[in-house]
């Protein structure tokens, strides 16, 4: 993973620091999940092969960096059960504050999964990005 340090004035009192993640698109399943979910798993695992080796490098460098990892959306590509298991991991070991992307409410489930999904990271800030920038 390549890292880009940046600096900008955002008028804040004291200098702050974060490392700025994005589009991980996690996409792991196993025997939890119906076969609607291990079907995709499967083809998006192969068009995202670096996705947790991005979470393993981002979570090595904000721990060199002393700083909190904000995740900018679509951390998983859907939810399952394996996935939500990889996102504990992620937030037991680093602070990380998440804002939804469109994945976090894609195919594959329904509302009550969404609302589990966001109950499960009740030691994270979670927050809902409510318009894309393009």
């Amino acid at each position: 993973m390549r890292f880009t340090e940046i600096t900008l004035d955002v008028g804040a009192e004291e200098p702050f620091r974060f490392l700025h993640v994005g589009d991980t698109h996690i996409a792991l399943c196993d025997e939890r999940d119906d076969q609607k979910k291990r079907e995709p798993a499967e083809s998006r695992s192969k068009d995202f092969p670096y996705a947790l080796r991005m979470l393993d490098d981002a979570q090595a460098k904000a721990e060199e960096l002393g700083c909190v990892i904000v995740h900018t959306g679509d951390v998983i590509d859907f939810i399952s059960e394996k996935n939500l298991d990889r996102i504990s991991l992620y937030t037991a070991r680093s602070e990380v504050l998440f804002a939804a992307g469109n994945h976090e409410y894609y195919q594959y489930y329904n509302k009550t999964e969404v609302l589990n999904y966001v109950a499960y990271l009740k030691n994270t800030l979670f927050f809902h990005v409510s318009a894309a920038v393009c």
